[in-house]
């Protein structure tokens, strides 16, 4: 009986040994699945998430329409902040932006293009969104609570989208 007892308690030494011999030590600077998979997705947010450079850029300001030649330094500029305030992309909004009283009243920014682009992003749920345009439209007046949001026209999808970040930065360029 002895032996048996003693025999049992060896065989429980020796199995606690091994399991907390092959317990898996992750290095804290090891990603885990989640981490990795939310990394990627971001990634691919990221590569898909822009816009192409537009043939023709519209400034509208309280009813004065301005042209951006790509020939101008600013041109670049507006184009740039504008790829960066895209990114925050989130999905849909319900609201409606009134393009033709943005230009007479408000300050608007268009990019032209002549040929249909895509542009993809993926929604606050994870979702992969695509919509095709010509045309961009940018609320860029600060007296408005839309202006976080990018209207299209002239292809596929549902809009406006949003949130975009703030176009203080853009306004300072366009305004100068």
């Amino acid at each position: 009986m002895r032996k048996g007892i003693l025999s049992l308690l060896l065989i429980g030494i020796v199995i606690s040994s091994v399991l907390v011999g092959c317990k898996e030590n992750v290095p804290k600077n090891v990603p885990t699945v989640e981490q990795t998979t939310n990394a990627t997705k971001e990634k691919v947010l990221q590569d898909k998430s822009t816009i192409s450079m537009p043939d023709n850029i519209v400034f509208y300001n309280k009813g004065k329409e301005s042209v951006i030649d790509k020939k101008e330094p600013k041109y670049n500029d507006v184009v740039n902040l504008t790829k960066e305030r895209i990114k925050g992309i989130q999905g849909i909004y319900k609201s409606v932006i009134d393009i033709n009283g943005l230009k007479s009243k408000g300050s608007l920014l268009e990019f032209d293009y002549t040929a249909a682009q895509t542009f993809e992003y993926v929604t606050a749920q994870g979702k992969k969104e695509i919509m095709s345009y010509t045309k961009l439209y940018f609320n860029v007046d600060v007296t408005d609570r839309d202006n976080i949001l990018m209207a299209f026209e002239g292809g596929q999808g549902v809009g406006p989208v949003g949130p975009l970040s703030s176009p203080d930065k853009l306004i300072n360029i366009l305004n100068k």
